[in-house]
């Protein structure tokens, strides 16, 4: 009895069309949560609202961006949704990094960490709904 042998898979590299969706998502979602925070900076400044508020409204800004950034990826890739949300998520919450040390003069706040969690989540979950609306068409 001959016994068979396992081969294995041929590794492909990664398609220059995913890296370059990836990229593209990513400023898409550093676009898109630039231009809301400066909306909500508009309307908190017009409005009496109390200064605790702000971090909420930008932290809602950031996970927005997210969403949409990782719902760009999938639509762009050939990638699964969940993949490509997890991907997209590194070089956005890089950006993140770079405009909150920039405006916080190189101090972090103790709940980045959180709100990385949440960026991760949330461009997963972009992903994931970017990857099933390609599929219905």
């Amino acid at each position: 009895m001959r016994k068979k042998i396992a081969r294995r898979k041929k590794e492909r590299p990664v398609p220059i069309k995913n890296v370059i969706g990836i990229v593209v998502a990513s400023a898409v979602g550093t676009v898109f949560t630039v231009l809301l925070t400066l909306i909500c900076s508009y309307i908190l400044m017009k409005s009496e609202v109390l200064s605790n508020t702000v971090g909420i409204y930008f932290i809602a800004c950031v996970l927005c961006g997210a969403l949409l950034s990782g719902f760009t990826a999938s639509k762009k890739c050939t990638a699964k949704g969940i993949l490509s949300g997890l991907v997209t998520s590194i070089p956005f919450s890089l950006t993140v990094i770079v405009i909150m040390l920039f405006f916080t003069k190189g101090q972090l706040a103790y709940n980045t960490l959180f709100l990385f969690l949440g960026i991760i989540l949330f461009s997963t979950l972009g992903g994931i709904f970017g990857a099933n609306t390609k599929r219905r068409n």
